[in-house]
């Protein structure tokens, strides 16, 4: 019998040939756990980056580095990311911060429109639900006479060749109240609320208004009006209803992680229109 030589003990063993490949199979579904986990807490929305837009490369990145030692550092990401998500989700840490961002001043008697902020639109030419909620807002002010006059900014984009705007669906519902179509002022094409406020600014002054209702989202609320004021419109804060999430008592784990990711898109968004001049 011939005994191992001393160099050949200590060699390592070798890996068996699908080692790698099941490394890296392992590293893509810790990338798609943790880009789950990133879109739960809301931070791909902070840049505008959509719910499965960055999935594949999740899955391509994870699956590089599964297959090398920085795999454990996608395993210490995901672990990290669902502690934040269990904090959040059961604990009322997210509260008091998401409800600083409600702004509601006191109602006027009288102000010359109610300007209701976008919310974007869906394929099918739709707003979508944040910008229902604010439109009904806007349209249940008008009705109680508050004001004359209804300012709408348009949503367009160019999807697939065709124009996608959200002129229709306003229409259809500002039509839902007998008379309301000849009380709407379009201020323009919008794409963000930098662009709704340099708008209503040109109709406050052009016009000699001296104060508006602006209606948005709670969580939006502050920032939005204060960008506003910052281009000289002279407002009285109004949050719209919110119908998808509980913010006044944000007491179940959904609500408080859709308060959470709300939280994030604000501060980020703030942070960016003070470096910009625009709060």
């Amino acid at each position: 019998m011939y005994e191992a030589s001393p160099a050949a003990a200590t060699q390592p063993a070798a890996r068996p040939p699908g080692a790698r490949w099941l490394r890296a199979a392992n590293g893509a579904a810790l990338g798609v756990a943790l880009w789950l986990l990133l879109l739960t807490l809301g931070a791909p929305w902070v840049f505008h980056v959509g719910g499965l837009d960055g999935l594949v490369p999740a899955i391509i990145i994870g699956a590089i580095l599964g297959a090398t030692r920085w795999r454990a550092a996608l395993v210490v990401g995901v672990l990290a990311l669902s502690l934040v998500l269990l904090i959040v989700a059961y604990t009322p840490i997210i509260v008091a911060p998401a409800q600083s961002l409600i702004r509601n001043d006191p109602l006027p008697e009288h102000v010359d429109a109610i300007v209701v902020l976008s919310a974007g639109v869906n394929d099918d030419g739709m707003i979508l639900p944040q910008a229902t909620d604010r439109l009904l807002k806007g349209m249940e002010l008008l009705n109680r006479g508050i004001a004359p006059l209804l300012v709408l900014g348009r949503e367009a984009y160019i999807v697939n060749g065709h124009l996608l705007t959200s002129k229709a669906d306003h229409e259809r519902i500002v039509s839902l109240s007998p008379g309301a179509m000849s009380k709407v002022v379009v201020s323009g094409v919008t794409h963000s609320t930098r662009d709704e406020a340099t708008r209503a600014a040109a109709l406050f002054r052009t016009r000699g208004w001296k104060r508006v209702i602006v209606v948005t989202s709670p969580l939006h609320t502050r920032r939005a009006c204060a960008a506003f004021e910052r281009a000289g419109v002279v407002v009285s804060c109004v949050s719209s209803d919110s119908r998808s999430t509980a913010v006044h008592s944000l007491r179940v784990p959904g609500d408080r992680i859709y308060a959470f990711a709300g939280w994030i898109y604000e501060l980020a968004g703030t942070l960016w229109y003070r470096q910009r001049g625009w709060l």
